[in-house]
């Protein structure tokens, strides 16, 4: 009994981070996607965005205007 209140405790306290863990990962995994796509959409206009941790983590992080930006920043220094 005392085991399944632990349980169930930890679950509860767990749950928010948890949440926004996933929540960070799925927006990396979308985020690498999107790069690989735009780089080959992009790729006549020689713009090129790198996938590595800090252009996944700024995706992850920030989401769709992360990667606007990432984009806009490529094509102003590129």
């Amino acid at each position: 009994m005392l085991t399944i209140c632990f349980a169930s405790l930890a679950f509860i306290l767990l749950a928010k981070p948890l949440k926004y863990l996933l929540k960070f990962s799925i927006n990396g995994a979308v985020g690498i996607a999107a790069i690989l796509l735009s780089n080959i959409i992009l790729k006549p206009l020689e713009i090129y965005i790198g996938v590595n941790l800090l252009t996944v983590l700024f995706v992850g992080v920030l989401g769709i205007p992360g990667f606007a930006s990432l984009i806009l920043i490529s094509s102003m220094i590129g």
